[in-house]
């Protein structure tokens, strides 16, 4: 007899909620640091950055070239109202309200903010909420999700999901053994002689009180944990295509693994986005008889099948991310090949961020630069500024942050490391 076609409507059903939860927290989290970071009077203003666009798009559509609704406005204001709209479209969704038009809002107003915010917005996170959001909103019922009774989603949206699951890992594993392929040779690979873990757990941007007792773990458990990394990021991916038996081993593989990334080190809403995502792969039957059966009996027949439409709109879609994101992987595991890259960049307009690359941990950062920030009201005193996440002080532990992202502390760690090249360079350092 031949087996009964796995169905999705339960996982479906949560991660249409979970990825609210996670657009909540990506909203909340910027929403108290906005005016600091790209408000009028911050750091870098969004109104100054759209006006040096406007010059450097003249003749061309800006909407096209730069998608944000701050085009509309770049007040302050107007970039609250852009978070408020994230956050009261986030709680509709994770309540089931309209759920196809809050995830077309939310999608669209964090691209507005993603743009605007600049290198403030350019983590690896931040575009995968946006390429996971974006698939949402043709997986979502249209108008109301009752509680686990919607219709079992596309099959073709489905697969695009497990795609984008597959290229995060994938990818976030293929670089870590490939990523000095066209760099200097001398240089060890720390993944490959499987000592990686040896500076990670205080290298890391925000590391958590529990990494320096990571960090003591015996040399030997330290190897062995690399293995386990590598081969969760590179093997499990396959199992996708393999089965839903085979699909429960790797959701249960990523889960793993993120929930012990999450244990050392603050990485924002990331750990939680990709459980949602790999929580997809978990088939109807793998939940308990009586709730599975309850939700069957919710199921109520559509007079207009509303999924089935959005699918054959999403086929010219299918082939662009099968293609683009073929071409990524192949950049991925063979950084020599600029053919790849420049298709890849060709076809993929990359400011709707809908096919993205990823590599996570691509290369581990060996020593810990810090860049100390000192003020002084009368020239002669001066004080060090305290960040609130990012380690300071050797006689404080380090703070909790996740799911919020502070997303100062996490930029001054890359400029530590970029002045730090400056310095390698040219023997001096001038800030």
């Amino acid at each position: 007899m031949k087996e009964r076609e796995p169905t999705y409507i339960i996982s479906t059903a949560l991660f249409i909620r979970c990825l609210g939860a996670v657009y909540l927290t990506a909203f909340l989290s910027l929403w108290i640091q906005i005016d600091g970071l790209f408000g009028s009077d911050g750091i870098l203003p969004a109104s100054t950055f759209l006006e040096q666009m406007a010059r450097y798009y003249a003749g061309h559509s800006l909407f096209w070239e730069l998608p944000t609704l701050a085009w509309f406005g770049s007040s302050d204001t107007a970039l609250h109202v852009l978070c408020g709209l994230g956050s009261l479209g986030s709680l509709l969704l994770i309540f089931g309200l309209l759920p196809l038009p809050m995830l077309v809002l939310l999608w669209s107003c964090y691209l507005s903010l993603f743009h605007v915010g600049q290198v403030f917005l350019s983590f690896q996170w931040d575009i995968l909420l946006l390429e996971a959001g974006f698939l949402a909103i043709f997986i979502a019922p249209l108008t109301r999700s009752r509680c686990f009774s919607d219709s079992p989603p596309p099959r073709i949206v489905l697969w695009l999901l497990w795609w984008l699951l597959f290229r995060l890992m994938f990818e976030s594993g293929i670089v870590k053994l490939t990523w000095n392929d066209v760099g200097d040779l001398s240089i060890e690979n720390v993944w490959e002689s499987l000592t990686a873990l040896k500076f990670h757990y205080w290298t890391q941007p925000l590391p958590l009180p529990t990494a320096w007792y990571a960090h003591q773990l015996p040399g030997w458990i330290q190897k062995i944990s690399v293995v386990f990394v590598l081969a969760i990021e590179l093997l499990l991916p396959f199992f996708i295509i393999l089965g839903r038996r085979m699909r429960r081993v790797a959701c249960g593989g990523f889960i793993m693994l993120m929930g012990i990334i999450a244990l050392t080190g603050n990485y924002n809403f990331f750990n939680l986005l990709t459980m949602i995502l790999a929580m997809l792969l978990i088939d109807d039957e793998f939940w308990p008889t009586r709730f599975r059966d309850r939700v069957v009996a919710l199921q109520r027949p559509q007079w207009i099948d509303w999924h089935q439409s959005r699918s054959y709109v999403l086929v010219p879609f299918t082939i662009f991310a099968i293609t683009v994101g073929a071409l990524q992987m192949v950049t991925a595991s063979s950084p020599a090949s600029e053919w790849s890259r420049a298709w890849a960049d060709s076809i993929n307009p990359q400011q709707w961020a809908l096919v993205n690359s990823y590599g996570l941990f691509r290369k581990m950062t060996e020593t810990r630069p810090e860049i100390v920030i000192e003020g002084s009201r009368d020239g002669n005193r001066w004080t060090e500024y305290e960040f609130c996440f990012k380690p300071g002080r050797l006689e404080e532990p380090p703070h909790f942050a996740a799911p919020h992202q502070p997303r100062i502390d996490w930029q001054m760690w890359f400029e530590a490391l970029r002045w730090e090249r400056v310095h390698q360079a040219t023997g001096s350092v001038n800030l």
